[in-house]
């Protein structure tokens, strides 16, 4: 049942996690955040580090506990919930870099301006 869980989170956050980006890409800033939107950015990439590590170490786990259970048909779905932690990870990854890339090109934009 928890891999089940695992599942449909992870998915949910391999979709939103693009889009948020692509958003504040965009411009967009939490309105409750206190600060500006560079450190906002800052924040936003720090937070897909640790959703990157995370994606990382519940993907190992998963493998793990697919691999040491005797019940063969109960590893599927571990596996299958393995593959969409490191999806998650790779997304959060190249979804950092991205807004990271963003970022440094809107920096040279504003000190050529």
């Amino acid at each position: 049942m928890i891999e089940i869980i695992s599942i449909v989170v992870s998915l949910f956050v391999c979709i939103i996690t693009p889009i948020a980006v692509r958003e504040i890409r965009a411009g967009w800033v939490k309105p409750s955040f206190a600060g500006d939107r560079d450190k906002f950015v800052q924040t936003y990439s720090r937070q897909l580090a640790w959703q990157t590590l995370a994606g990382v170490a519940f993907g190992l786990l998963f493998v793990d506990v697919a691999l040491s259970e005797t019940p063969p048909a109960q590893n599927t779905l571990k596996l299958i919930a393995a593959v969409v932690w490191f999806a998650l990870a790779i997304i959060c990854l190249v979804s950092r870099r991205s807004l990271q890339n963003f970022t440094a090109t809107t920096t040279r934009r504003k000190t050529r301006a």
